[in-house]
């Protein structure tokens, strides 16, 4: 009987939060418009970070869990090595 009664009170515990659950505001939305995969090119000049040429990549945008925030993966072909990298928008 006892076991029951948790079951059913975790049962709703767990339904009242998940209708409870936070969602993101209109703030957050504005950033939608960078979801996607994109494509990047671009000429380096010569200087002591590398040799001059083209840098191409790509860069994938992805919404964060609950939609709020933005996390970008990014892997770029440059004359001085690949580069990949991770960032969030928060």
């Amino acid at each position: 009987m006892k076991t029951r009664f948790l079951l059913a009170l975790l049962a709703a515990a767990t339904a009242a939060y998940a209708a409870e659950a936070p969602q993101p505001g209109p703030e957050q939305k504005r950033a939608d418009y960078m979801l996607g995969k994109w494509t990047i090119e671009s000429d380096s000049k010569a200087s002591p970070f590398g040799p001059a040429g083209k840098n191409t990549g790509v860069q994938v945008c992805e919404a964060g869990p609950g939609g709020f925030s933005v996390l970008f993966k990014s892997e770029f072909k440059t004359p001085g090595g690949t580069i990949v990298g991770v960032a969030t928008l928060a």
